[in-house]
Formats: C-alpha cells, sequence, structure tokens
C-alpha cells in the first residue's frame, strides 16, 4: 500500500495559525477589557477541560459513535439511492425534486417525526445524523455515473457485460472522486445531525453527549466548560473529516485517480 506522505509545511502551517488564534485570544480580553463571562481565557477553558476531561471523553466518545454511525447508514443508502438515479433516467426524473424538497426541509421539524417514529434515544439519534449527511452522497454519486465515458460503456455492453457488472466494474469506480468528495462533506454533516439530534432526542445526565454537556454548562453558566466542550465538538467534527479524507485519498490512489 502506497504510503501518504505530507510535507512539513502542510503540518506546520495549521499549527502556526492555532498559535496566532490562541494568541489573539488570550490577548483579547485585556486589551478590549471584555467581560470574563463572554470570553473566558485559554487558560481557563483548558483548566475546564482538564478537571471535566472523563465527563468529556465520554461525551466525546458518545457523540462520535452517533455520527459514524450516522454517516455509515448514510453511505450505504446514499449509494444506494445516488445509483438508482444515476443509472435510471425516468427515476431521476421522478424522484430528484423530492430529494431536493427533502434536503431543504430543517432538521429540527424532522426531528420531532423521529422521536415519534423511533422513540427517544439511539436510534433518533442515529437517523438524524444520516438525514442530514445523506443528500451530498445521492448527490455525489448520480453525477459520477452520468458522467461515465460513453464509449466504455459501449465496450462492456459489447462484451455481453449486465447491467449489474457494468454498475460494479465501471460505473461506481469512475464515479469514485465525486463520491468522495460528496463523503467529506457529509463527513462534517453526520456530527452536525448527531449532536443537533441529541439535543431533541438524547439521554440526559451523565450518559448525554456533547449536546447534553452544552445544555449543562448553559444552564449552571460554567462557561469555560462550555467552551472546551464547543472546542470538543469541533475536534470530532475534525476527526471524522481527517479519516474520511484520508480513507477517500487511499481509496483514489488505489483505482488510478
Amino acid at each position: 500500500m502506497m504510503a501518504i506522505k505530507m510535507k512539513p509545511l502542510e503540518i506546520i502551517s495549521p499549527l502556526l495559525a492555532l498559535a496566532a488564534l490562541l494568541g489573539l485570544w488570550a490577548l483579547a480580553r485585556p486589551v478590549f477589557n471584555v467581560d470574563p463571562i463572554l470570553l473566558p481565557s485559554p487558560g481557563e477553558v483548558a483548566r475546564a477541560a482538564l478537571e471535566h476531561r472523563r465527563e468529556l471523553g465520554f461525551a466525546w466518545w458518545r457523540s462520535g459513535l452517533v455520527a459514524l454511525s450516522g454517516f455509515g447508514l448514510s453511505l450505504v443508502l446514499g449509494l444506494v439511492l445516488g445509483s438508482l438515479l444515476g443509472l435510471s433516467r425516468w427515476m431521476e426524473r421522478i424522484f430528484q425534486p423530492w430529494t431536493v424538497f427533502l434536503q431543504s426541509v430543517p432538521v429540527v421539524a424532522v426531528a420531532p417525526i423521529l422521536i415519534l417514529w423511533l422513540g427517544p434515544g439511539l436510534p433518533s439519534m442515529i437517523a438524524v445524523s444520516c438525514i442530514v449527511s445523506l443528500f451530498p452522497i445521492v448527490n455525489g454519486t448520480a453525477a459520477g455515473l452520468q458522467r461515465t465515458p460513453k464509449e466504455r460503456l459501449d465496450l462492456l455492453r459489447v462484451c455481453g457485460a449486465s447491467p449489474l457488472q457494468t454498475w460494479w466494474k465501471l460505473r461506481l469506480p469512475q464515479s469514485a472522486p465525486l463520491i468522495v468528495a460528496g463523503a467529506r462533506v457529509s463527513a462534517g454533516l453526520s456530527v452536525v445531525g448527531a449532536i443537533v439530534g441529541e439535543y431533541f432526542t438524547g439521554t440526559g445526565g451523565r450518559g448525554g453527549g456533547l449536546a447534553q454537556a452544552i445544555s449543562n454548562c448553559q444552564q449552571s453558566a460554567d462557561y469555560p466548560l462550555l467552551y472546551a466542550v464547543t472546542a470538543c465538538a469541533a475536534l470530532l467534527g475534525f476527526a471524522v473529516y481527517s479519516g474520511t479524507q484520508f480513507c477517500g485519498e487511499t481509496l483514489l490512489r488505489r483505482l488510478g485517480f
């Protein structure tokens, strides 16, 4: 397997940007006389994170499980639905307007319906995450399948390949770049969907995820911890996106892109 090498500048540049951001953050309060409630210092946020590291770690893991489950489900459903839309013109004409319509429905309106159908708890949270992250994969798969070179399709048709063999051997591999691009977008959206789903369907107390931790911080007015939880949510999104990007680049290299 080909190793993915990163240049030193690609590693150092984000770290320098982070250091600059933390420096500006630390200077903002004394320079502009910002209320500590509105903007805790980086040190206060770090101390809050260390004091509550076990709770934050559990919440991070629980939200990550929901996000990864929803993202995995959206990959499967997105490939199936996108393939149906990409391989059949009449199905595209029938269902494409409905996919656009469903994509525009706010998730806050869908979540109560999912609670009614699936009940409160993990299934509803995973369903919300899946719905939010589904459509970029559907659109990427459908667009990729429709851009398969006609001469290659004709060649497989002459060789007697079945539609299923053509889809598996030619259309799907040729669609990989657009599918991977859609998956990158869906990776970040799955975390958003997981946290939004937790607000509506999650369990409370120590068993909750990041959304419950944010709600607890608001109720207790623990603003340094609130910033720490927000940072954990951002790190979760970054981790899911980076993992998806790494897997996608590895797949594209194996396919020769």
